[in-house]
């Protein structure tokens, strides 16, 4: 029964998408955020026959570019390599999976690829100016992961992904969910592929499993196989933690504690409860801002974030956990930057609002692409997108999840079924990356109710509700008319 309820899961999915391509004002549908641990077993199935099949048949594989280049504009950061491309092999498992995939489609293609490098925050303004000005430098762009494209979208400043030719976006190298997320009005201006699979990281809890030894509580693992990891499990677990150590009567970074995070980290649990605030339908947008039931999950996180054994940071920063005076923390960097860790943690996803939500949701970020409007031949540009993203299906995907990831950042097995289980419940939530109210992005509308500690939602929707479902309702329709 399990196993023909996630085949209809998954096929709804499909119909979804297929939505998208067809009519808008046949019906409306309303995508599920989540997969089940069973389909994802269906779907690696399907994978690997997919991998034994000629993985670039939606490509022309005669054509020949001349050894022309194919520059992908992307972001200059100490972190989070897209590892677009690759001088040479050097012993880098990423590295070399990314030489070895160009190297392929540079030969077969006779085409030379390269990047170009600037600030996060110039990517919209150099898409402008390309645009602007004709110049046809860039093929591609490979943004940071928060980065808000509502500015080109409305303007019309990159390419339908659906009209591009030789792309295939139902195949197992593209993100399913963000294909649902960004399709706008029959057109889909964002998409998500292998191409940048080591980027496309996730909101995630660490638990210190020595701490959890010295406390005598069990491993969260069995939680979350019977489907019992809940927000308040989490809030058992961190109860009485809290440790002042220096006896100063404040709560300080020098004291332990049992969850360390921030405030947006606590605010990502409404994602993963399958409550995003804004989805897309087939014929607009679909908001969800203010019901009882979103009012009782406020609460939730509301109790979560002011618990005495909670520390919430101002900014990212993970030293006390890091330091072993934290039980667990929520996690959204650069996973290499766990390779320090001295001490045995558990990789888990964010916990279910309770046991009757049907699966673990994990709102992803990173990995989003758009074809900028000034890119001068679309049908070469689609060609080398489909085979570069076929090829990193073949290469990259599993340098970063079986070498890379798994013997390199995870401790123990358990761990690496939690990652495998978040990785195929990958959720891209539309209103991250497509905001034109600039209040769900950050999730603003949510954080503002936990730093005051008030969390009145309906005062929320009646200061800012009906403005950001009017700025989306604007957003659709210009585009519809487009």
């Amino acid at each position: 029964m399990k196993k023909t309820i996630a085949l209809l899961l998954a096929l709804a999915a499909l119909v979804a998408f297929a939505a998208c391509a067809s009519n808008p004002a046949d019906q409306q549908t309303e995508p599920s955020g989540s997969g089940s641990a069973e389909a994802s077993a269906t779907e690696s199935q399907t994978a690997e026959e997919t991998k034994a099949a000629d993985p670039f048949r939606n490509i022309d594989k005669t054509a020949n570019y001349g050894g022309g280049t194919f520059t992908i504009l992307t972001y200059d950061a100490a972190t989070w390599n897209v590892y677009l491309t690759a001088e040479s092999e050097t012993g880098s498992l990423l590295n070399d999976a990314a030489f070895r995939r160009n190297a392929e489609i540079e030969e077969m293609l006779k085409v030379k690829i390269e990047e170009v490098k600037f600030a996060q925050t110039q990517l919209i303004s150099k898409i402008q100016a390309a645009n602007s000005s004709g110049d046809g430098t860039y093929d591609l762009v490979c943004f940071w992961a928060t980065t808000n494209l509502a500015t080109l979208i409305t303007t019309n400043a990159v390419e339908d992904w659906r009209k591009l030719p030789f792309v295939n976006l139902e195949e197992p190298w593209y993100n399913q969910s963000a294909n649902t997320a960004f399709c706008f009005a029959r057109k889909q201006y964002i998409a998500v592929s292998d191409l940048t699979y080591p980027v496309q990281q996730h909101f995630r809890y660490l638990c210190n499993l020595d701490m959890l030894d010295s406390l005598k509580l069990p491993y969260p693992y069995a939680l979350v196989d019977s489907g019992d990891w809940t927000i308040d499990k989490l809030m058992e677990y961190i109860k009485n933690v809290y440790i002042d150590e220096n006896n100063d009567g404040v709560k300080d970074a020098s004291d332990t504690y049992g969850l360390v995070t921030t405030v947006n980290g606590t605010s990502r649990l409404i994602n993963n409860w399958d409550e995003s605030p804004v989805r897309t339908g087939t014929d607009g947008f679909i908001f969800n801002l203010n019901s009882d039931r979103l009012q009782s999950m406020v609460e939730k996180m509301n109790a979560l974030q002011h618990s005495p054994d909670t520390y919430t940071q101002e900014g990212v920063n993970y030293t006390i956990f890091n330091s072993g005076r934290a039980l667990f923390e929520v996690y959204s960097s650069d996973p290499d930057d766990l390779r320090g860790i001295t001490f045995r943690y558990a990789y888990l996803p964010y916990p279910k609002y309770d046991e009757n939500q049907k699966d673990y949701i994990t709102v992803t970020h990173g990995g989003i692409m758009a074809v900028p409007m000034s890119c001068p031949d679309l049908d070469r540009a689609g060609n080398i997108i489909e085979a570069m993203s076929a090829a990193s299906y073949l290469h990259v995907k599993d340098a970063f999840i079986e070498t890379y990831f798994n013997n390199r950042i995870l401790r123990d097995a358990d761990s690496v079924r939690m990652y495998r289980l978040m990785r195929d419940t990958a959720y891209f939530d539309v209103a991250r990356y497509v905001d034109p109210s600039s209040k769900l992005s950050g999730l603003g509308y949510y954080t503002d109710l936990l730093k005051s500690g008030e969390p009145n939602l309906q005062r929320a929707y009646n200061a800012n509700g009906k403005n950001i479902e009017k700025k989306f309702n604007e957003l659709w329709n210009s585009l519809k008319g487009s």
